[in-house]
């Protein structure tokens, strides 16, 4: 108990555990007892303080993971080849608002895509992500000195990777609606918090983020029914395809 209520564990990331086991009442199960954390959710519409705030706290959980445990095994990468394939079905079958256009653009990413998916396997792996940044993900600490520090929860998706993933993933969320980011880049948002933390950084992040928005832009609409879209973040997908692709090495 007095390791919980701890200065370094108040300020942690993410929830206190209290407890935890693999058995229960003789039974194969594994639980956790964590903080009850009863303060509000981000707001999805954030300003460009809230980005920086959320952002502050991805980049003290990599720097704390990598304390607990040096990164290592495999990063999953999806089957780009399969999600383009199924891409290009939605938009043969129409299903995708300006189809012909989507339909040329994902064309020539499946032509690029031995060389774009050789550049991204190919990264650092220097860091445990959270995997599944958003609003929705984060709670707010009240009580014991630390009143509105945010916790970042839900970390099912945590797994070795480039730290640019969860900056990006926040960032995918808000295509077509970069307003409700509060207008910055959440790439190099964090690329100044990790440089300032002393965490590793590649020189080249900024072509393998382009790299990667590619490949998820390219897939957007294999993958509608299961994240879900709006008209301006199809739009902004399909623009971001046409400016990056001829900018990216493939």
């Amino acid at each position: 108990m007095e390791a919980f209520h701890g200065e370094r564990s108040r300020r942690l990331p993410v929830a206190r555990v209290l407890a935890h086991g693999m058995t229960l009442g003789g039974y194969d199960l594994g639980w956790i007892i964590t903080e009850r954390l009863a303060g509000d959710h981000m707001a999805r519409r954030m300003t460009a303080r809230d980005v920086e705030e959320l952002l502050t706290r991805v980049c003290e959980f990599h720097h704390m993971a990598l304390e607990v445990e040096p990164v290592s095994g495999t990063s999953h990468c999806p089957s780009w080849q399969q999600l383009l394939d199924k891409a290009r079905d939605r938009c043969r079958q129409h299903a995708v608002a300006e189809f012909s256009r989507w339909a040329d653009a994902i064309r020539k990413v499946q032509r690029a895509l031995p060389g774009l998916a050789n550049r991204w396997d190919a990264r650092a792996l220097d860091t445990w992500c959270h995997g599944d940044v958003h609003p929705g993900n984060v709670l707010r600490r009240q009580g014991e000195g630390a009143d509105g520090q945010l916790v970042l929860i839900d970390l099912g998706l945590v797994h070795p990777g480039h730290w640019i993933e969860d900056a990006l993933y926040l960032e995918r969320q808000y295509w077509g609606h970069e307003d409700w980011l509060g207008s910055v880049k959440p790439v190099s948002i964090l690329g100044r918090l990790r440089r300032e933390a002393g965490l590793p950084m590649d020189g080249n992040y900024g072509e393998l983020a382009n790299i990667r928005r590619v490949l998820m832009a390219a897939c957007a609409p294999a993958v509608i029914d299961q994240e879900g879209s709006n008209v301006k973040y199809m739009h902004h997908a399909l623009e971001l395809i046409e400016r990056l692709l001829p900018q990216v090495p493939h």
